[in-house]
């Protein structure tokens, strides 16, 4: 994310959760797989796979964005692009409460203005929340055309 050039690391800001689990996620960016892993949850995914769990479960990514959203609101002159290189597959983001974009190729670049959902949080929610759809499931209950 940046914001007049500047990068936002929001290292220990961001935590997943998947099934009873919960994670502080240390860098930016992350691959699911290889944050279990550090965690000692899973074994190396790249030697053996046995944790076919993990392909059936929903994941949530959040970001604390509290610390950011307060040097930008009121300032409407500032523009804020979140840029994402691939979201495993399916996801929803929202904004402080807000449901803001939806995407569901994972080979693509994703570019959003989020000024506007800066500047209008809902209470004490700063979060920029990816909510990551099982495609496993989606492709289970996608239509065929």
């Amino acid at each position: 994310m940046t914001d007049a050039g500047s990068n936002l690391k929001m290292g220990p800001l961001v935590k997943l959760n998947v099934s009873s689990l919960a994670l502080e996620i240390q860098s930016l960016p992350s691959q699911a797989h290889l944050d279990l892993f550090k965690a000692g949850i899973i074994n190396d995914p790249l030697l053996e796979f046995t944790e076919r769990w993990v392909i059936n479960d929903n994941w949530t990514y959040t970001a604390d964005l509290t610390p950011f959203t307060k040097n930008h609101q009121g300032d409407t002159s500032k523009r804020t692009l979140i840029v994402f290189y691939g979201i495993d597959t399916i996801g929803n983001i929202t904004f402080s409460g807000y449901p803001a974009f939806w995407v569901n190729n994972q080979f693509r670049r994703y570019s959003f203005d989020i000024s506007h959902f800066l500047n209008s949080s809902i209470g004490d929610d700063h979060n920029l929340t990816i909510a990551l759809e099982s495609a496993w499931h989606y492709g289970l209950n996608a239509t065929i055309f």
